[in-house]
């Protein structure tokens, strides 16, 4: 093989790994289901070793019976200084909304905090996902090294 060759294989094989990670595959959502209350793992910081991801197209809601869900959602109460994990499938979001994570506070001694997410898994991290900078961080890195081989 000449050394233009292997460039090209090296650059084909670096924008293939790049599309592998940006796509999602199938329509089904996986995401973590857990309450703190009944297990202390599901606090944060988070911990995944008891338990597995569901699959959240086999979950449903009396009220929304022919619905989908469609993304993660965690959720963070605190009521009367004791704070609360709840991390679960999620059927519906509040699409006006520029920002994934809500505050809302209720009395002097209740706050919830509730983040959505499109990815699997995704309800497992503190509210802050990074996942278009990572793609666009490889996305430029697969341009860099193609160019440097």
């Amino acid at each position: 093989m000449r050394k233009g060759e292997i460039s090209v294989i090296k650059h084909t094989c670096c924008v293939v790994a790049v599309l592998f990670m940006a796509v999602h595959g199938g329509t089904a959502i996986m995401c973590w289901e857990c309450n703190s209350i009944y297990d202390p793992n599901c606090n944060d910081p988070f911990n995944n070793y008891t338990m597995a991801q569901v699959d959240c197209s086999q979950r449903s809601l009396p009220h929304y019976p022919n619905t989908p869900a469609t993304l993660c959602r965690k959720v963070i109460q605190k009521v009367n200084k004791e704070y609360r994990y709840i991390r679960s499938c999620g059927w519906l979001t509040d699409e006006k909304r520029e920002s994934e994570c809500i505050k809302r506070s209720g009395t002097y001694h209740v706050l919830i905090q509730y983040c959505n997410c499109k990815v699997d898994g995704c309800n497992d991290a503190p509210p802050i996902q990074f996942s278009f900078l990572t793609q666009g961080v490889a996305v430029v890195a697969s341009i860099v090294s193609s160019r440097m081989f």
